[in-house]
């Protein structure tokens, strides 16, 4: 028996650039606090197998744009699963959870699957993200590089599972989230008042979790950008497995503290803990 914590993680410069040439040497790891027993290995810009999550969100709320917004996500996975050894599945939410494409490597499937999806209804988001975080967790083939892509507004009103509930789902398939956020953000004045955007905030927490981001994409041209964006995330990754210190499988929740030892400023993207 092994224990290996496999860790995919993005380093960007100051201006939000990329970082693709570090070494082992100049990334420090601390599991639960403590240096891990060995790193087992180490990857730049990572061809690890990926595995991506479309869950659009089909609620009445995002109907203005939804045509462009089903085109934009056929040519992401088009253009992100390349390897054979990639796969996708489509999945659409409003009241419930429709399963438009299960897990493939054939993107025609998978572009047929996007089209197939219809608007209407309420926000199950938190049940939709436990069902793909379910779905790319069954496949046990390692390392694996895990992704769930939401085009939503972030509300959510109607979910069994919670917010929490939805984090959690996400650390234990370690699955990165990164959120398209279709509704138009608050003003300058209205932040200045202290206005937020309750969907904004809650895509937050969930990407945040997980080492993902959020994207603003109430317009097509940023549901473009934010897409462009997302695939060179997928493209600029690094890969790293150690062996925890003083490990103990007892289920509890371990944090995950990513340094970079470099002379110039560099911030990491990476999950945050997991089970």
């Amino acid at each position: 028996r092994v224990n290996e914590v496999n860790l995919i993680f993005t380093v960007t410069d100051k201006h939000g650039r990329f970082v693709n040439n570090l070494t082992q040497g100049q990334v420090q790891v601390l599991d639960d606090h403590q240096p891990p027993a060995r790193i087992t290995y180490f990857q730049a810009q990572t061809d690890l197998p990926l595995r991506v999550a479309l869950l659009v969100d089909t609620s009445d709320s995002v109907a203005a744009r939804f045509a462009f917004e089903q085109r934009a996500a056929a040519a992401f996975l088009r253009q992100s699963l390349r390897n054979p050894s990639d796969a996708g599945l489509v999945v659409g939410f409003d009241f419930d959870v429709h399963v438009m494409q299960s897990l493939t490597s054939d993107v025609g499937q998978l572009a047929a699957g996007v089209g197939r999806l219809r608007t209407g209804g309420t926000t199950h988001l938190y049940d939709a993200i436990g069902y793909a975080a379910q779905k790319l967790r069954s496949r046990q083939e390692r390392p694996l590089r895990r992704a769930v892509v939401l085009i939503t507004d972030g509300v959510d009103n109607g979910s069994r599972s919670t917010l929490e509930e939805a984090v959690a789902a996400a650390l234990r398939s370690e699955t990165i989230l990164f959120a398209l956020l279709t509704s138009t953000p608050p003003s300058f004045s209205e932040r200045a008042e202290g206005k937020v955007d309750p969907g904004e905030q809650a895509l937050k927490r969930l990407t945040k979790a997980t080492g993902g981001s959020v994207l603003s994409a109430s317009s097509d041209r940023q549901i473009a950008r934010a897409f462009a964006s997302i695939q060179q995330q997928l493209r600029s990754q690094y890969a790293l497995g150690y062996q925890p210190a003083d490990w103990s499988a007892q289920g509890q929740y371990r944090s995950i503290d990513l340094r970079i030892l470099a002379k110039k400023r560099y911030r990491a993207s990476h999950r945050r803990g997991y089970y």
